[in-house]
């Protein structure tokens, strides 16, 4: 004999939001990540060598003036835009 519980079907639906977050920041130091220091001679090399580390963090419009920072608009309806370019 064999004893079986029906129970009922959970039909619950979570209703869930999502928001934009801000790119994480990404802690970049010098000695950890550019493999030559800089000197007089070698700076085509190393420049090369940080030009390519900032690009590839999406960081180098921040630097050469591409990346333009965003106003705060008076409703402050795009705080987490100028939160993340300050970042």
């Amino acid at each position: 004999m064999t004893n079986t519980t029906d129970t009922p079907a959970s039909n619950t639906t979570l209703a869930t939001t999502t928001t934009a977050l801000p790119p994480p920041v990404v802690p970049l130091t010098a000695h950890h990540h550019l493999p030559i220091k800089l000197t007089y001679a070698n700076y085509p090399s190393w420049r090369a060598y940080l030009v390519a580390l900032l690009r590839g963090h999406d960081l180098l419009g921040f630097i050469d003036g591409t990346s333009v920072s965003p106003k705060l608009d008076p409703s402050g309806s795009n705080v987490t835009a100028v939160t993340a370019w300050i970042r």
